[in-house]
């Protein structure tokens, strides 16, 4: 709350919890937040009750998260770990594990334009809904790059759910994602990119596109994966 435009935030290693420590928003500011020493040593452990952060008030991507670990996120709602909503922030080189929500169990990205994800893990996390790992509904040029997605669920998408968006989705992972529909991305109504990806050893358990189901109309392109 002391912070002003373009500073940076330097959180010591630990392992933080309780409610002064989880559901942090930037509040709008074109500030850095990140960790002193990496994903693996700064831990947001969320108790089963919260996500980490949400982005909901109009930030770019000069709003940076970078190297947390966010685990054990809960919300009954959409993004477990993370959520946005009408920003575009700059999250980096971060874990998102364990983590529950209806739709986006790791992260939800709604009615944004440009928010980067890059060189993240998603593991463990789980949607009752759409999306295991991240959930993307109506926005534009969100990117999605040098990520690894291991071992996410979900009712449809284990790793992946992109409506009615144009996402790039490039250099990253998938493996052991699994779900009863899609087992690990889902592309429906929107002209995506897929490139440069692995997709190996996902699963869906009732319906086609244990690694990759296309639905609707519009165009997804897939090149070199």
């Amino acid at each position: 709350a002391a912070a002003n435009t373009g500073d940076t935030i330097v959180v010591a290693n630990g392992t933080w919890t309780g409610s002064g420590f989880k559901n942090l928003s930037f509040q709008g500011m074109a500030i850095t937040v990140e960790s002193a020493g990496g994903a693996a040593n700064c831990i947001i452990d969320c108790e089963n009750d919260g996500r980490g952060f949400q982005f909901t008030g109009h930030e770019d991507r000069n709003s940076v998260l970078r190297g947390f670990t966010i685990l054990n996120a809960y919300i009954e709602d959409i993004g477990g770990g993370i959520f946005v909503q009408e920003a575009s922030p700059t999250i980096v080189d971060c874990v998102i594990e364990g983590s529950y929500a209806w739709q986006g169990g790791g992260i939800a990205v709604v009615e944004t334009d440009n928010a980067l994800v890059s060189n993240c893990l998603f593991t463990g996390n789980y949607a009752d809904g759409d999306g295991g790992a991240i959930y993307i509904d109506y926005s534009n040029s969100p990117v999605i790059s040098d990520c690894v997605f291991d071992n996410n669920g979900a009712q449809s998408a284990g790793a992946i759910a992109v409506y009615s968006a144009d996402c790039l989705v490039i250099n990253c992972l998938f493996t052991g994602n699994s779900a009863e529909s899609a087992g690990c991305l889902r592309f429906e109504y929107n002209f995506s990119s897929l490139i440069n990806c692995t997709i190996v050893d996902n699963e869906s358990y009732m319906d086609p596109g244990g690694g990759l189901y296309v639905y609707g109309d519009e165009q997804v392109n897939v090149t070199n994966c």
